[in-house]
């Protein structure tokens, strides 16, 4: 009888996320650039809302139309700037996420390779492949999102 899978280890784990730090150390500036880019997205996302506090405060108190336009194109001109940074914040963390699967799928099949034909012997093939796709898909989802 094939012995069940070991318990789920602690939600936050230090040591694992240790190993996971090695897979992304080498795509360190893809990933910095992930992060600048949200937080330039968070500062685009935030914006509009002192700019509407400034255009109440100053040409809707004051009924200033031409004033309005200005205020009108900013929030235009953010509108743009946020989705922009979105789509760019989209392709840059899928592309990191890719890079750092990519080389984990590369190492684990390079381990799969060096294991002895006892071990495959002795291991359910369909476990086997369960485990490596499913972890790895998990791993990418966490990476990509």
């Amino acid at each position: 009888m094939w012995e069940q899978d070991e318990e789920l280890g602690k939600p936050y784990d230090l040591e694992l996320l240790k190993r996971f730090y090695a897979y992304v150390r080498p795509h360190w500036g893809t990933v910095a650039l992930t992060v600048v880019t949200i937080l330039l997205g968070i500062a685009a996302e935030i914006t509009p809302s002192f700019l509407l506090r400034s255009a109440i405060d100053g040409p809707i108190q004051n009924q200033d139309s031409a004033g309005l336009w200005i205020y009108a194109g900013a929030f235009l001109a953010l509108a743009l700037i946020s989705g922009a940074l979105e789509a760019f914040e989209n392709y840059i963390s899928t592309l990191a996420g890719q890079r750092i699967i990519y080389d984990i799928r590369t190492q684990l099949f390079s381990h799969l390779q060096k294991l002895s034909i006892p071990f495959y012997d002795r291991t359910p093939v369909g476990r086997l492949l369960t485990r490596v796709t499913n972890d790895v898909e998990n791993l990418s989802e966490l990476f990509t999102s």
